[in-house]
């Protein structure tokens, strides 16, 4: 597990999920966490790769729905870094089975 599943698990307690869906071997997965605000991530066989983040509940929601209407065509991201500790980064995602 990564910090940013780790952060994710820790923060996205109960009533914090905005929303979730999966998505052909990927889920789309919009929350609310205490050290990023809100937050789309795409979950992948390889991890968590948060992948947007939003000034809102009203933006995160709309967010959501553009990268799961998005997720059937994704192959590669950019995971968001972490402020000034970790730098943005390229993925290949790889689809759950």
């Amino acid at each position: 597990m990564d910090i940013f599943s780790m952060l994710g698990a820790i923060a996205a307690g109960p009533g914090r999920v905005v929303a979730r869906t999966e998505v052909k071997g990927l889920t789309i997965s919009t929350v609310f966490t205490v050290d990023a605000g809100y937050e789309t991530a795409v979950l992948d066989a390889n991890g968590t790769h948060p992948v947007e983040r939003y000034p809102d509940e009203e933006a995160a929601k709309k967010g959501h729905r553009r990268w799961v209407r998005a997720a059937p065509k994704l192959t590669t991201i950019k995971k968001l870094g972490y402020g000034d500790l970790v730098d943005d980064e390229e993925l290949e995602l790889v689809r759950e089975n």
